[in-house]
């Protein structure tokens, strides 16, 4: 019998060194030197998948690929600046190891890749400057990670809660791919200030293109790194809808630093798709203030009409001195504009009335319209500024069960912390299976998480609380790790990964987020 072959398309930009960006290239690119990315594909399945890389150029013919067996639930990384090191057939006991293509990609490349396999597998891409290898800066910090794009999660409207153009010093481009097929895509910006700009471009199967704010008609207007009178009013910031009038697209928006010669933050976020928007959606990591972190969760109303949107925060840490309390819940109703975006967060004073800043907690919003919605945080950390940005979770898409292709427990300096949230009704263990370069390890909640309530799985090997090892032992600090997160109850799980630099001595990196995977 014929095994059903499982397309995904990952979105991989700015692949290797690219070098000497003038104005003009801006326009389609980042500013910046030295930005590179790398990717994780991670089998979730108990048996072999057989997994086919190819990378496409977006001017020539030329393409780029491998072949690799990934045994059930181990996960292979391609990384421009190392060697590969994967054997054929990738076992439990070198999950993790490096692929590479053939040819190799050229300096400068900025393209695409997708990934075929016939076994479900899941992926996430970093976009880095930080000298690794080969590749980098010797000063650069910046990383920002996303999920790679599953074909279920292409679509023909693609939306962004985020458009800037030299708002407060900081742009978004915009990266859409094709995914299998030509697409005639259109790019809309609708800016906060009531004004509407657009693009259209013609894009060849599985090929990319970068929509750029500037190269709209009209081109939407510079706020010169001023704010433009704040995000509400803004002709520099706004939204955007992203749609094809022939084949599914898929996309990536990267927001950098205007000028930049070497940028010490970026953030990417994949497109968010009409399976995205819902009418409950659900934050798992945001902050007011806590220790030193504070997040802004921008929401786009996807419809013509005005939405209606309960938002309520629910506290699960607090930092020292805090008037709140672990439990306590927080209420505030917003409206927005038909395809319109806000911001909620603490300097709006909107995340609910008389939330403290103090506090870490999820965030679950309710609308009477569909929307989407994307978090930044904003963190000083260790002398220097960091920030990520990940998407929210439609409830109506949660699974028991969730895949993290990545996670670093203390390895090379950097450790991830996986939060998990109970988007069920009753409260369940959650039980999460670390693969690792040591071996298997399966740790399980010492109690039941709550129905709303999260639980961060950070520092297992630094004797973390709350936290029973099932098998294996805790994962071993100095080991990188895919990871599958299951709930006892069947109750539905949404989940986020963040990675952080924990070592101060060789300089800061960025911090980066990727969602979790729901199947």
């Amino acid at each position: 019998m014929q095994r059903k072959v499982r397309v995904f398309t990952m979105l991989i930009i700015l692949a290797l060194l690219f070098v000497g960006v003038s104005s003009l290239a801006a326009q389609s690119s980042i500013d910046g030197s030295g930005w590179w990315t790398n990717f994780t594909i991670q089998n979730t399945t108990s048996t072999t998948a057989t997994v086919v890389t190819t990378g496409y150029n977006p001017t020539t013919s030329d393409t780029y690929s491998n072949n690799t067996v990934l045994n059930g639930n181990t996960s292979v990384i391609f990384h421009p600046g190392l060697s590969a090191n994967c054997p054929a057939t990738v076992n439990t006991a070198n999950s993790g190891c490096r692929i590479g293509l053939s040819p190799s990609l050229p300096a400068g490349f900025q393209g695409s890749v997708v990934v075929s396999s016939d076994s479900p597998v899941v992926a996430v891409t970093a976009l880095n400057n930080n000298s690794s290898g080969s590749v980098g800066a010797s000063t650069g910090a910046a990383r920002s990670s996303y999920q790679g794009i599953d074909g279920s999660a292409t679509d023909t409207t693609l939306y962004f809660p985020t458009v800037k153009r030299d708002f407060s010093g900081q742009s978004t481009v915009f990266f859409i791919q094709a995914a299998g097929a030509d697409a005639n895509v259109t790019i809309t910006y609708k800016m906060n200030d009531g004004t509407t700009h657009t693009q259209t471009q013609l894009i060849s199967a599985n090929k990319m293109f970068a929509f750029s704010p500037a190269s709209a008609t009209p081109a939407v207007q510079s706020c010169n790194g001023g704010n433009g009178g704040g995000s509400a009013v803004a002709a520099c910031f706004g939204g955007a809808t992203v749609t094809s009038s022939s084949g599914p697209i898929a996309g990536v928006v990267v927001e950098y630093i205007d000028g930049a010669s070497v940028a010490n933050y970026v953030l990417a976020s994949r497109g968010l798709t009409t399976n995205d928007a819902g009418t409950e959606l659900i934050a798992p990591a945001m902050k007011n203030d806590f220790n030193d972190a504070t997040t802004g969760a921008t929401i786009l109303n996807t419809t013509n009409s005005i939405a209606t949107v309960d938002i309520t925060s629910t506290i699960t840490n607090v930092s020292s001195g805090c008037s709140a309390s672990v439990g306590d819940v927080f209420t505030q109703q917003v409206t927005i504009p038909g395809n319109s975006s806000i911001v909620v967060n603490r300097f709006q004073g909107n995340t609910g009335t008389g939330h403290p800043n103090c506090t870490f907690y999820t965030m679950k919003a309710e609308s009477n319209q569909p929307i989407v919605m994307t978090v930044n945080e904003n963190r000083e950390y260790l002398g220097a500024t960091v920030k990520a940005v990940y998407a929210g979770f439609n409830v109506a898409s949660a699974t028991d069960t969730l895949f993290f292709p990545l996670s670093k427990e203390y390895f090379n300096g950097q450790t991830s912390g996986l939060s998990v949230v109970n988007a069920g009704v009753s409260a369940t263990k959650i039980t999460a299976t670390f693969t690792c370069d040591s071996g298997v390890h399966v740790v399980e909640t010492s109690s039941n998480v709550a129905s709303g309530a999260a639980v961060s799985f950070f520092n297992l090997s630094g004797g973390a609380s709350g936290f029973t090892a099932v098998s294996g032992g805790m994962p071993p600090a100095g080991v990188k790790c895919s990871v599958v997160m299951t709930s006892a109850g069947g109750q539905p799980l949404v989940g986020l990964g963040q990675e952080s630099d924990r070592n101060a001595t060789d300089g800061v990196l960025d911090i980066t987020n990727y969602e979790g995977f729901n199947q």
